[in-house]
């Protein structure tokens, strides 16, 4: 079967393409190589990718998806370009805007006439500051805390309006902290390794008290391609897609500590409002749908990034 895959080069495309390489899937990927900082990473990722024979990549920016030469039909688009990262999105709004709903509808336009389905990239975000154990796809979306947040809320409702005008399928998965290997070096996980190592103070908002549904790349990778394996589905859902199992950034901060078998040199600074202060899915929608059960411990994880990380540091 074909896929597409936007935004093949970044975190969670990568490995959700090295997954469905390796099952034999072909895959075209679109991703936009520029210079910035994240190209040496973006270039290692690819490297890997381009080894498998049924993978095919294509450097463009999604806003060009119409004019390349892509196959006829496709089983699945899996929508994963955007702008991430919340602090970023305030002093970048317009960017985030353009990138994220103009692209997603851009995809969208394209998939309806290419595609079987669409799976697109939504997030805890669009959630906002919420005092609810665990969030729940019920629950009002119509306050997220940042730029970012409103632009995934944005590409939801495109997508709810997209369907009831054609019947097109769609499953939207809101992410909760994904982290792992080859993951994106603006995340705390990531910062935490690095500064430690480096001998370098390191920031612990709100004295680390802020809690976190962290999920690892696996997990949500095995839920994508539950997505692609759904049959007889013909529907708009929205699924949120985490660990269900909320931790403090300070326990993260110890695990990585322990890990390293060395002390972080920590300041405390108080939460930034842009901030949400708990983020924490309920699964069991996507449990029902796709029988989506996260495996992997914090701890497990971690461990692994680690191990990855001062196996590749000197590369990134």
């Amino acid at each position: 079967m074909n896929i597409l895959i936007t935004g093949v080069a970044g975190f969670i495309g990568y490995h959700v393409a090295n997954k469905l390489t390796c099952m034999g899937f072909d895959v075209d990927g679109i991703d936009h190589l520029c210079d910035e900082n994240s190209n040496t990473l973006k270039k290692l990722r690819l490297k890997n990718l381009n080894s498998q024979k049924n993978f095919k990549f294509h450097n463009s920016d999604i806003h060009n998806i119409n004019s390349l030469k892509l196959k006829n039909k496709y089983r699945c688009v899996i929508h994963l370009a955007a702008k991430a990262g919340v602090r970023q999105s305030q002093a970048k709004s317009s960017e985030y805007l353009m990138n994220n709903i103009i692209g997603h509808n851009n995809v969208l336009n394209f998939s309806l006439e290419n595609s079987e389905r669409m799976v697109y990239a939504s997030s805890s975000s669009v959630y906002g500051e919420h005092k609810n154990n665990f969030s729940t796809e019920s629950d009002h979306t119509d306050n997220p805390t940042s730029i970012y947040g409103i632009s995934k809320k944005t590409c939801e409702m495109i997508s709810e309006n997209c369907f009831l005008n054609s019947s097109f399928p769609q499953i939207g998965l809101r992410f909760f902290t994904v982290y792992g290997e080859y993951g994106r070096p603006d995340m705390a996980y990531w910062i935490f390794t690095k500064n430690i190592i480096e001998s370098k103070e390191i920031t612990l908002f709100n004295n680390g008290e802020m809690l976190r549904d962290f999920t690892y790349i696996d997990d949500i990778v095995d839920g994508i391609i539950r997505c692609i394996e759904l049959n007889n589905y013909d529907k708009h859902s929205v699924l949120n897609l985490g660990r269900s199992e909320v931790r403090k950034t300070s326990e993260m901060l110890r695990i990585i500590e322990n890990l390293l078998n060395k002390k972080a040199i920590v300041t405390s600074k108080p939460r930034l409002p842009i901030d949400v202060s708990l983020t924490s899915s309920s699964n069991i929608h996507a449990n029902s749908l796709l029988g989506y059960d996260p495996k992997i411990s914090l701890e497990f994880g971690l461990e692994k990034f680690v191990k990855w990380y001062m196996r590749f540091k000197k590369e990134i």
